[in-house]
């Protein structure tokens, strides 16, 4: 019986203490995620500090990068779509960790904060 009860709060403790990650089908761990992997044109944003806020606003599996300016004081990224269009602009103050992210056809400021 004791065996019984050590054997059930142990396979509880295990269950309950899952770090969120499942084990690959090549036997590497990975992270749950509702997210597909990002397009090779975008992975470098992951570098951003404005990346999880872009994240959040733009698919960046549709949409794709275009780092216009990228200098010491400030970085602007449009967002284009397959057709090459530009649809969002975004625009990081370095210095002041500002960012404010513009959808260019219809809905104007969708951000406006320092991070």
């Amino acid at each position: 019986m004791k065996k019984l009860l050590v054997a059930m709060v142990g396979l509880s403790l295990l269950a309950g203490c899952s770090d969120g990650q499942e084990k690959a089908t090549d036997g590497t761990l990975t992270e749950n995620s509702s997210k597909a992997e990002l397009p090779k044109q975008n992975q470098v944003l992951k570098d951003f500090p404005e990346f999880p806020i872009l994240d959040d606003i733009i698919d960046l599996q549709v949409y794709v990068a275009d780092i216009e300016t990228d200098n010491k004081g400030s970085r602007i990224i449009f967002f284009e779509d397959s057709d090459g269009n530009k649809t969002y602009k975004s625009v990081f103050v370095k210095d002041e960790n500002y960012l404010k992210v513009i959808q260019l056809n219809d809905e104007g400021i969708l951000y406006n904060e320092i991070l």
